[in-house]
């Protein structure tokens, strides 16, 4: 199965997951539907919504520090040819010519 079907995956067993909850919803007894059950489903949908966060920052933070590495090398490789440039035209084209026997 190839990667990209993994997040629509992913998306639709949450999705039918909500869906059977709200059925089973409806089959709960009434002290488990009660103010203090709801808070605790709240408090623990709050911790889940932090943690993912953190884990999206901190895998924004490292793909950043990437690309700003990449970027960093590839403009110094860049600079580097406009001088090897620059000290070849210095000679002109005949000094670039292999000698001839």
């Amino acid at each position: 199965m190839p990667i990209v079907w993994l997040p629509p995956l992913c998306a639709l067993l949450i999705l039918v997951a909500g869906i059977i909850g709200l059925f089973l919803q409806k089959l709960l007894p009434e002290p488990h539907t009660t103010d203090r059950s709801l808070s605790m489903i709240g408090a623990i949908v709050g911790l889940f919504s932090l943690l993912l966060a953190l884990v999206l920052g901190t895998l924004i933070g490292s793909t950043f520090g990437f690309y700003s590495t990449q970027k960093s090398e590839l403009e110094t490789f860049a600079a580097r040819v406009v001088q090897l440039d620059l000290a070849l035209a210095e000679y002109g084209p005949e000094r670039c010519r292999p000698a001839s026997s």
